[in-house]
C-alpha cells in the first residue's frame, strides 16, 4: 500500500505565533489559508500537541486492493468521506475522508479500507445497467 497523506488543518489564531517557528516545526503558514501540519498516516505518530489547535483534518489515498470498496459517501461520528473509483480494472480506489477530530477521521478511514462499514450514499446504482440495457434495445430496434 502506498502512503497515506494526513492534513491537520489549524485553527486561524495560530497564525498569531511566528510564522518561521511554526515553519521550523513543519506547519506550512500561508495568509490565504489554513495553516497545516503534514504527516503520513501510517508512517508517523499523530503529534498530541497540536490537538487543540486543529480545527480540521484531512486523510487521502488512493489505493489498489484485493477486495473493492463501493463507491460512495461514507460517515461515522464527526467524520465524513467518500470513495471513487479511478480505475475499474485495476480496483484502484481514491479515499478521502474529513472531520474536526483526528480519532473519528483515522477510524472512519481504517473502517473503510477494512470493509466495515458501508456507504451512507451509495454511488454505484442500478442505474449502469438500467441505461445499457435501454442503449441495447434501442441499438436493435434501429437496426
Amino acid at each position: 500500500m502506498s502512503s497515506v497523506s494526513v492534513r491537520l488543518y489549524l485553527k486561524k489564531d495560530v497564525l498569531s505565533e511566528e510564522p518561521r517557528e511554526l515553519n521550523k516545526i513543519g506547519i506550512d503558514c500561508d495568509k490565504d489559508r489554513l495553516p497545516y501540519y503534514s504527516m503520513d498516516l501510517l508512517e508517523d505518530e499523530f503529534p498530541e500537541a497540536l490537538q487543540e489547535f486543529i480545527e480540521k483534518v484531512s486523510i487521502r489515498s488512493s489505493t489498489s486492493m484485493i477486495a473493492s470498496r463501493k463507491a460512495g459517501r461514507y460517515s461515522y461520528l464527526t467524520a465524513k468521506g467518500f470513495v471513487e473509483k479511478i480505475s475499474y480494472n485495476l480496483i484502484a480506489s481514491l479515499i478521502m475522508v474529513t472531520g474536526p477530530n483526528f480519532n473519528d477521521a483515522k477510524d472512519l478511514y481504517f473502517k473503510i479500507l477494512s470493509g466495515k462499514i458501508l456507504p451512507s450514499e451509495d454511488w454505484e446504482g442500478k442505474q449502469i445497467s438500467e441505461w445499457r440495457s435501454h442503449l441495447q434495445k434501442f441499438r436493435k430496434v434501429r437496426g
